[in-house]
């Protein structure tokens, strides 16, 4: 049975009980600059995916290479390993509102309640 498409996108907020990141497997096919074109499969086993690729009749147009995934071992996510800083929200709200006062006139100010 073939998974039902679902996107990242599904999980934004959501608990993910069942989901792990692992190394896996992309065989991906290449044209014949040996730049990659598709990703064809993923494999928890690295030695299925090389089997997999020799079994294609043009074999030499096949790669393998090393991916994290966020799986639940039946539909993966690829991620890379770039670690982000996710910025505080609050700090950046209370900057944008110290940004957008000061550029008010003081009779701008007063008319909001700001001044006295």
């Amino acid at each position: 049975m073939e998974p039902q498409e679902i996107s990242i996108k599904d999980f934004s907020n959501v608990e993910l009980n069942g989901f792990s990141i692992r190394l896996c497997f992309e065989v991906y096919k290449t044209d014949i600059d040996g730049r990659k074109e598709k990703t064809v499969a993923f494999f928890k086993n690295a030695n299925f995916a090389e089997a997999f690729t020799k079994r294609q009749v043009d074999s030499c147009y096949y790669e393998v290479q090393e991916v994290y995934l966020l799986t639940n071992e039946y539909i993966g996510f690829i991620l890379n390993e770039d670690m982000v800083t996710v910025e505080d929200d609050d700090k950046a709200l209370s900057e944008l509102r110290e940004a957008a006062l000061a550029k008010l006139t003081p009779t701008e100010r007063k008319a909001l309640g700001l001044e006295k």
